[in-house]
């Protein structure tokens, strides 16, 4: 829909807002772990988790967990 303002005759077209679903809040401890045992800022983490998968061509993480090692103990 639209409406018309003043006599100027500017026209605004107003959408429906969509509501989502808010993202569930971060556990405090995990964003914590992050900065102090991984010396990594929060926002690098998100960065870096989001192209992990990036290059790879299956998007499927390898199930042989041994593929490189030789003599497993």
């Amino acid at each position: 829909s639209y409406c018309q303002r003043g006599n100027n005759r500017q026209l605004s077209y107003s959408r429906q807002r969509t509501t989502h679903p808010k993202p569930e809040p971060l556990p405090t401890w995990e964003k914590t772990f992050c900065i102090e045992v991984g010396a990594m800022p929060w926002e690098r983490f998100v960065e870096l988790k989001k192209n992990l998968y990036e290059h790879d061509k299956n998007k499927l993480p390898s199930n042989a967990a041994n593929l490189y090692i030789e003599d497993v103990d």
